[in-house]
């Protein structure tokens, strides 16, 4: 898989929805998994990274109605951010996520969001919103095949907004 994957797919969403990489890294006490947040960053080969208080639907002058999630896979995190592999938590694999619209909204959003085999889902937000979001990793046990989901681990929350209200 390459950090291209979800280009397709974003082409299939209304408008033009950003796309944020989200890295997991080594949890500091095993709880809550720790994440980064990065967007490319123009022609740079680095990507940028983002607080998770700043994802946008708007990012960029996109129109989008959502925000795109993605876990790249390892050799492509390590060739565009200043990560070391010691860093990264590879027993990890995106699963689902919950998000909760926190600013009034009238319109209807769902609330739990799957990741697909390609490791990305699409987060639905209105005009002037914001969405709490709580991604859920799992690890896979180790030495039994089919490898079963051994155990899911939430992270901390991200805001997903789209434009300028809270």
């Amino acid at each position: 898989m390459t950090t291209a994957a979800p280009v397709s797919i974003a082409a299939s969403v209304p408008g033009s929805a950003p796309i944020f990489f989200v890295v997991p890294v080594i949890p500091d006490d095993g709880s809550v998994e720790n994440v980064f947040y990065y967007a490319q960053a123009g022609s740079d080969q680095y990507w940028e990274k983002i607080s998770p208080k700043d994802l946008d639907a708007r990012r960029d002058g996109g129109d989008a109605n959502g925000v795109m999630l993605f876990q790249p896979d390892i050799e492509a995190i390590l060739q565009h951010t200043h990560l070391t592999g010691d860093r990264l938590d590879r027993s990890v694999t995106l699963y689902a996520g919950v998000a909760r619209t926190l600013s009034v909204s009238a319109d209807p959003l769902p609330s739990a969001c799957l990741f697909d085999a390609n490791r990305f889902m699409v987060i639905p937000v209105v005009p002037h919103t914001t969405r709490g979001v709580i991604l859920v990793f799992s690890k896979q046990s180790t030495g039994k095949s089919p490898t079963p989901v051994f155990e899911l681990i939430a992270t901390t929350d991200p805001e997903i907004k789209n434009g300028v209200g809270k």
